[in-house]
Order: C-alpha cells, then structure tokens, then sequence
C-alpha cells in the first residue's frame, strides 16, 4: 500500500512528496497506556506508554502492547501472548532479526524468563535483564541472575549476575547494569556493558575470548563509550566512598556528589557541577561531553577549553561523520521532573524550548532551524551534509532533515537517512496505523 500526501508549504519550508505503506494496525482490544507509575516518594508520576521500535529498512515494526494488565509482544500483525512480563522490543542492525525479553510465574518465589528471538523461546533463565541484538547473525546478549528468588517483601534477593553473549556465559559478578542494554561494537565484535565486584564498578567488554576490564574501578560509573575498534574509551565517573547496597542505581547520581570524565590519563571537567554523558568522535581520539555551570548547561570537547554553558538542558550529542563539527539538543525555559534521570545521569527535562545546536570545531555554536516543544534522535548523513532529528509541536511529531519536514504523527521513530542522502525514511504511528514513510530530500 502506497500513501502520497501533496506536497505543501509550512511556513517557508517546501514539504516535498512523501510515500509511505501501512505496516500494520494496532488491535482494538489492546491500550498504548497502561496505568501511571508513582515514584517511590510519590512525587513523580510517570505515564506507562507503549513503546514502538521499526526497523531500519523500513520492513517490519514491533511493540509490547497491554491487554488489561498483561503484556502482549506484536510483530507486525502477531502477537505473542501468555506472558507475565515482556518489555524491550528491539532489532538487528541488519533488519533480519528481532527479539523481546519475556517472564512468567515460575512458583511462588521465582519466575523463568526467555528472550523472545524471531517468535522463539531461548536462552531460559531465572532472571534476564534488557536485551541488547548483534548487527548480524541474531545473537543476542544479555544480563542474566541465575537462581534468582524473591525476598520476605518480594522484591528479587540479592544475587549473582552472569552475562550472556553470543559466544559464551561470563563469571558472576554482584551487580551490573543489568537494565540498560549491554552495547554491539558496529561490526559485532565485542559487546560492553557495566559490573561490579567489591564495591567499585568497571566498564566490561566481552568477545569471543571472554571478558575483561577496560580500565581501573570507580566507585561509581555513570556512562561509558567505547571506540568502534575497542582501542579507546571514557567514562563519566562519580568519586565517592558510597558503595554497596545504598549506592544509587546505574544512570542516577547521588546528591552532593560531583562527576568528571575519564578519557585515556585525561580527567575532564571536575572545575563543573557536574560532567556526563560522553561521546567519542567517530576515530576515538576526541571526546564531547555535556556539564553543569552555575545553574547552566553546555557541550565541551576535551578539555572544554572553548566551552560555554548557556541552557537550561542539553539532551543529546552528535558527531558529524567526519568528526568535525557536532550537533547537540538544548532546551530553554524548560522545568527537571523530580527523581528521573536519564541514562547518561541527567535530569529528565520538560516543557520550554527546544533547538538544535551545530558546535563548530572552533567551539563556535549556531542554533539550525526552528523551535520545538520537544526534540529526539539527532541522525547525520553518511557524507554529513544533512542533519535530521524528530521535533513535535501543537501538531504532533514529525521527521525534520535539512529543508525538508514530514507530515505529523502522534509519534515517529529515528530518521534513517539513505546512504545517497536523496531521502530520510522513518518509522510513524497515526491512531492505531503503523507506518513506514519516505521523504524525498532533493
């Protein structure tokens, strides 16, 4: 099915042709909301949304949708029932496979989990964490807890974590970043992810010869990268003496506590409130990273010797192909959400203004475009000349890429612009229709 819509002018900007086809529709009987989750502290609500994810070639698209209280995993039109909990849709790079982590009741104080490869059963468990798929081939990798058991007040017990790869189970260790999806080189070749023995945490990196650790402990790791090839890395890294069963989740800093990047010998930004988030250049040789100054946000690079911090927000980092120039989202006038934290350790920002910044190599910052209510999933073409991201407005979301806009949807995905930089496709979400769309950029 082939859908145009005519081109139009917003503003003045020419919205060329747009074709599309309708990969599935979302069943009546299942809710895209389920109930809101109060934070402990009952301070922050938070709402339960379904969660779609495309793949990158356009041909398929997937979700956990909820019928009454229960999950149900659907790919394209079908669905996968009989689950007590599912969550974390997710495909290859190579759009061949796709994969959902699925549990059950398994007796009164534990549970059995599997991941959900293709439509199939694998890799039982008493406990597995977020699923993270090889480019290629469908393997899979994944934080498991073997022998895990609820305690007297039915939350899991304490216990060993043991990460599975696609080519062998690892050592235990005491904990792990076990929710965040452990991260595929580009090729395949090793996997990395967070653990921890002994108090202090290490960046781990698997492959086919086992694990083992980049780099000294910290007694705290907010956020890593690791270069394509494995031969360079940084960390955002919290020093303190708090360990144990009262340090903070991965992702989450304590308060007073004061956070710096670790790149090589190099420490960056303990003269700031707070460093986080880094992000190596595509040759590994430079790191971008956002802090806090006196209330503000901004992006450094290095040593942050051309640095300036004028937000209120900075939410996401992109390095142009050729490591040049960046692109960064920052956000004005907007308000923290108490108690959230993003996965780099920052607060999760809503409301105000929000634009994309281009940071020249000189550290010279232009804002591109228009103002949003909301921006995401910044995308550069291979050769660097277009920048595309998801902006929303009163309208509702829609895909920006250099000149060119798309219509608006409740929700859209990443761009994926073509390799020839002549179109963007993205993934769209208009009522219960699931779409797959493409927009002409020339």
């Amino acid at each position: 099915m082939t859908i145009s819509i005519p081109a139009i002018v917003l503003g003045t900007v020419l919205a060329l042709q747009e074709e599309g086809r309708l990969l599935a529709t979302i069943p009546a009987e299942l809710a895209l909301e389920g109930k809101p989750i109060v934070s402990p502290d009952g301070l922050t609500t938070v709402r339960d949304r379904v969660r779609f994810v495309w793949s990158s070639d356009g041909s398929a698209v997937g979700y956990v949708g909820l019928r009454g209280e229960h999950p149900v995993p659907v790919f394209g039109e079908k669905q996968f029932g009989g689950y007590a909990w599912a969550d974390g849709a997710v495909f290859s790079a190579d759009s061949k496979h796709w994969a959902v982590r699925v549990g059950k009741s398994a007796g009164k104080d534990r549970e059995r989990w599997w991941v959900l490869l293709d439509g199939k059963e694998v890799g039982a468990e008493d406990w597995i964490g977020a699923v993270s798929l090889a480019p290629t081939g469908g393997g899979w990798c994944a934080w498991t807890q073997p022998g895990a058991r609820y305690d007297a007040s039915g939350a899991y017990a304490r216990g060993d974590q043991v990460l599975v790869t696609p080519w062998k189970k690892g050592v235990p260790w005491s904990d792990a970043s076990s929710l965040l999806p452990p991260r595929f080189a580009p090729d395949g070749a090793f996997v990395t992810t967070l653990a921890s023995k002994a108090g202090t945490w290490r960046l781990l990196i698997a492959d086919k010869k086992g694990e083992r650790e980049l780099g000294q402990p910290w007694s705290w790791i907010l956020a890593w990268d690791v270069a394509a090839d494995g031969k360079s890395f940084a960390l955002a890294v919290a020093d303190s003496t708090r360990s144990g069963p009262s340090t903070p989740p991965v992702g989450m800093l304590a308060g007073g506590m004061k956070s710096v990047i670790v790149f090589g010998k190099d420490k960056f930004g303990a003269e700031h409130e707070r460093a986080t988030a880094p992000l190596l250049a595509p040759d590994g040789k430079h790191v971008a990273w956002r802090f806090r100054a006196k209330g503000k946000a901004g992006v450094a690079v290095d040593a942050g010797k051309d640095a300036r911090a004028t937000h209120d927000g900075i939410t996401a980092i992109a390095w142009r192909p050729d490591g040049k120039e960046l692109a960064f989202v920052a956000c004005d006038g907007g308000h923290e959400k108490p108690g959230l934290m993003t996965e780099a350790g920052e607060p999760i920002l809503e409301g105000g203004t929000w634009t994309v910044v281009r940071r020249a190599s000189n550290g010279k910052e232009t804002p591109e475009g228009a103002a949003w209510s909301e921006i995401a999933d910044l995308a550069w073409s291979k050769d660097g000349k277009v920048l595309g991201y998801a902006a929303k407005n009163a309208e509702g979301w829609r895909i920006v890429c250099g000149a060119q806009q798309g219509a608006a949807f409740d929700e859209v995905g990443p761009p994926r612009i073509a390799a020839d930089g002549k179109s963007v496709g993205y993934g769209a979400r208009k009522d219960r229709e699931l779409h797959w769309k493409v927009l002409p950029l020339e």
